[in-house]
């Protein structure tokens, strides 16, 4: 019994000391390790801010388990890349084990800090194995330059609403107030805004056409009362490039963050700021894009749209509350909910416009326009012109309305294609025995080149091709890109693309 115990007590002992000795298990790399990827791109990433993670797959495709003498990177600690091994976070890491046929992830990032230059690569080197016998992998990342709009120790702050809650509890954030010399966006260096910039009351912010704006998370723009946005974008001769195009989107530069809906907050304009000016802009992958908080009483134009796009936003692209704008020539594509909000009332017109809400991101419940005149019992004047325009989408029904008839101003849809799936869109409003609709298309066969990535020029054979009515045309003879539409001219902003 005793020896017995001995033995035991003895291979015990054995067993411990080989699992501890990696040495007599592991033979150590020698070069013969492969690589999911010969170089390691970390796409384009703005000074400051951290890029995405990305992988790279080590393969031990031997029959020999082995130990990689060091994992690190050649800058060492004065990389500006950052490793993570086996779930260990550092520069560099020393006899990592890797089983014959098997395989190891290493997660790579970064957050460039040191720039010297408008847009150059950062690169550095991940070694595997030891010294003198390395094999390497190049780690290349371009890194632009910005200017950076953010609250330093002498900006003013103030706290502002940005919206509301589930519950109808006002959501507040604090915001910093723009300085003169910072009211003024130019071409020259791409601009990325932290938190929410308010222009001041009896300021003007002045976009630049070309101008690329970017925002970080949970931030965005903010138009006191009394205040101005301008926006000056001009045609563009490249119709993929945009070059003279304004263009307000994210922060992450990365190609998979190009059409990740909510990244930041959007624009907002207070009640009494009017006479704003946006023109061959394209706002995207916001949260609501454009907020209007108006007047439902006065008539004064909050905004006026020519040539703008609203795309991706997780929430609405288009809302006002009580507002006014006019909108010629723009897109107001897919959205979590709705394209177009209009609540409480309030002046709206729209000319050769295209609602068109194709989200594929989720379950959506909202139409693409809908107009909610009425709330808690009361309701609001509302005056609205649609004309040559398009109202569409994923789901059957894409337009609803909440209106008491008796406030009408005005209310006009003439020569717009209605994606619906009753004629009777409130008791009172049906679209054939009604004299607010004016040679209304109905439910017409409609495609477009490619709505998932934003693309929404008609194709051929869509039945809103050459049925606008030419009056209407007549003040705007081109589409939102240039194209000629004085001879028959297609409902919404885009012409069939030649």
């Amino acid at each position: 019994m005793k020896k017995a115990w001995f033995l035991s007590i003895i291979g015990l002992v054995l067993l411990f000391s080989w699992s501890c000795r990696e040495d007599f298990d592991y033979e150590p790399s020698v070069g013969q390790l492969s690589f999911s990827k010969d170089t390691v791109f970390l796409d384009t990433v703005f000074k400051g801010i951290s890029s995405s993670t990305y992988s790279l797959t080590v393969y031990n495709t031997s029959s020999t388990d082995i130990r990689i003498p060091t994992v690190t990177l050649k800058n060492g600690e004065q990389s500006q890349y950052r490793l993570n091994v086996n779930g260990n976070a550092g520069n560099s890491f020393t006899d990592v084990p890797l089983l014959a046929k098997d395989s190891l992830f290493i997660f790579i990032e970064t957050t460039v800090t040191d720039v010297n230059e408008n847009e150059f690569l950062y690169t550095d080197v991940l070694q595997l194995g030891q010294e003198d016998n390395y094999q390497e992998v190049p780690l290349i990342t371009l890194v632009k330059q910005a200017n950076f709009i953010y609250a330093d120790g002498t900006s003013r702050k103030k706290t502002i609403q940005i919206g509301q809650d589930i519950d109808g509890n006002p959501i507040q954030v604090e915001g910093f107030v723009l300085k003169d010399d910072q009211l003024e966006f130019v071409n020259t260096q791409p601009y990325v805004v932290y938190g929410y910039a308010i222009v001041p009351e009896n300021k003007q912010l002045n976009v630049a056409a070309g101008s690329r704006v970017h925002f970080h998370s949970n931030s965005g723009i903010y138009i006191s009362s009394n205040s101005q946005l301008n926006v000056n974008g001009v045609l563009s001769e490249d119709i993929n490039q945009l070059e003279n195009e304004v263009i307000f989107e994210g922060d992450r530069l990365e190609p998979e963050f190009a059409h990740v809906a909510g990244q930041w907050g959007g624009i907002i304009f207070e009640a009494n700021s009017i006479n704003n000016s946006l023109h061959h802009l394209t706002i995207k992958n916001a949260q609501i894009g454009i907020q209007i908080k108006g007047d439902p009483n006065d008539d004064a134009p909050n905004i006026q749209l020519n040539n703008c796009q609203i795309h991706n936003s997780s929430i609405v692209n288009m809302m006002s509350q009580g507002g006014s704008f006019t909108a010629v020539n723009s897109v107001f594509g897919s959205a979590g909910n709705n394209s177009v909000l209009l609540q409480k009332g309030g002046f709206y017109s729209f000319t050769h416009c295209t609602l068109a809400n194709y989200w594929n991101e989720g379950f959506r419940t909202q139409p693409a326009f809908f107009i909610h005149a009425t709330e808690n019992g009361g309701s609001y004047p509302l005056s609205l012109v649609m004309e040559n325009s398009i109202i569409d989408g994923s789901t059957f029904s894409e337009i609803a309305l909440s209106i008491d008839i008796s406030t009408i101003q005005e209310l006009r849809f003439n020569h717009t294609s209605l994606k619906t799936t009753t004629l009777d869109l409130t008791p009172d409003i049906s679209i054939e025995a009604s004299e607010y609709f004016i040679n209304p298309i109905l439910n017409p066969a409609l495609t477009y080149l490619n709505p998932n990535k934003l693309l929404f020029w008609p194709q051929s054979g869509s039945e809103t091709l050459d049925i606008g009515d030419p009056n209407i045309s007549a003040d705007f003879p081109k589409d939102i890109h240039g194209v000629d539409r004085m001879t028959s001219p297609d409902l919404g902003a885009k012409e069939l693309l030649p």
